[in-house]
């Protein structure tokens, strides 16, 4: 069973040709007319929501990714939109905020479902694991253990919740979507059990909270986007089975009601961003520049995972290429595009929260 957490991370998964600047503004200025009434609605912003002056960014709060440094280890930073002010979170390999941007939820370590840090004060605490089937113990064999995990990467809307995929290699029958308590980790109810098919991420809520996004297989094994109401019910695909999907990215759902997710334009293409309504109408690939090209081409940049800012104006992204990954904005608007990592980063997986900027001093180098 995959979970929450990105299945898989390689270069692989992105990469397409980069267009000249000439070419790239042209048809950036082509398609602004068409995409900004649909993307760029007139008031959806938050009352977190301030103008950054200088950049031209909604900040919105901060941008949670992870970095990789040069020993291969993964950590948690948050980091303003414009790329300044960049602080160490956690180690880990994926990174949530609370609806609230009090606190982000860190994949720290294997076998902790979750590591909870408050952003003002450092604090962290991990959640326990609610059931012993879903932890290796000292009878359980390494197939049962390559089998075994529980992770809670996703907030419920409220903050109060955590949604977690559950998978056990010692009872399958337990494998499935559960939610549980944030303060403590109690309280874990099912939501949905996954046989016959068990090989679920998991996206974020609706903002209405009503309906959460999953990216899984359908009967046929082929990856769609899906739709389940909040108690685990009516499943439904919004993405068609023609669609290559990217299978470590489970969606973002905007505060205009539009579902963001990864799809190769093509088979020997790299993963682009689209876009498409809850109903499945409406389905779009974004005009970000250069993302979706040629894999065959050394020179071709992919897209394979963002998320919206809270206001629903831009989107941060992965920019995958040949020679790393690295973090950058896109303004649905103007098509402009902004590098957030520093020079010479390696980061990825960045989710967009509605945090005040951070008090606490610099951890970062």
């Amino acid at each position: 069973m995959n979970h929450s957490h990105p299945r898989v991370r390689t270069a692989g998964t992105s990469a397409p040709r980069r267009r000249t600047a000439t070419k790239a503004k042209r048809t950036a200025t082509l398609l602004v007319a068409a995409f900004a009434g649909l993307f760029y609605p007139a008031a959806v912003g938050p009352a977190h929501a301030r103008n950054h002056g200088s950049g031209g960014h909604s900040i919105n709060g901060r941008i949670v990714l992870i970095r990789e440094d040069d020993q291969g280890n993964d950590s948690a930073y948050t980091i303003a939109p414009d790329g300044a002010g960049e602080h160490l979170v956690s180690p880990g390999d994926w990174a949530h905020w609370s609806p609230n941007g009090r606190e982000i939820g860190v994949h720290s370590a294997d076998g902790v479902p979750v590591t909870i840090v408050t952003v003002a004060t450092g604090a962290a605490r991990d959640l326990p694991t609610p059931d012993p089937d879903f932890v290796c113990g000292p009878t359980t064999t390494e197939e049962q253990c390559a089998q075994t995990d529980f992770s809670c990467p996703i907030w419920t809307p409220n903050g109060r919740r955590l949604t977690c995929t559950g998978s056990s290699g010692v009872n399958p029958s337990k494998d499935g979507i559960y939610t549980l308590r944030a303060s403590d980790g109690g309280d874990n109810r099912l939501l949905r059990r996954c046989p016959p098919v068990c090989d679920e991420v998991l996206g974020e809520y609706s903002p209405s909270g009503r309906r959460l996004l999953l990216n899984m297989p359908d009967a046929d094994g082929v990856l769609r986007i899906y739709t389940i109401k909040s108690d685990g019910s009516d499943l439904t695909a919004i993405t068609p089975p023609s669609m290559l999907i990217n299978e470590d990215y489970g969606g973002s759902w905007s505060r205009s009601n539009r579902i963001l997710f990864a799809a190769r334009p093509a088979p020997d293409h790299r993963f682009a961003l689209w876009s498409v309504k809850p109903d499945g109408s409406d389905l779009r690939q974004l005009p970000v520049p250069d993302c979706g090209g040629a894999l065959d081409d050394p020179d071709s940049v992919g897209c394979p995972n963002g998320d919206w800012s809270p206001d629903g104006r831009e989107i941060v992204f992965s920019r995958v290429t040949a020679t790393g990954e690295a973090v950058y904005t896109v303004n649905l608007h103007t098509l402009a595009v902004a590098r957030v990592s520093p020079n010479g980063a390696f980061e990825f997986f960045p989710y967009w929260g509605v945090a005040s900027p951070h008090r606490g001093r610099s951890l970062a180098n």
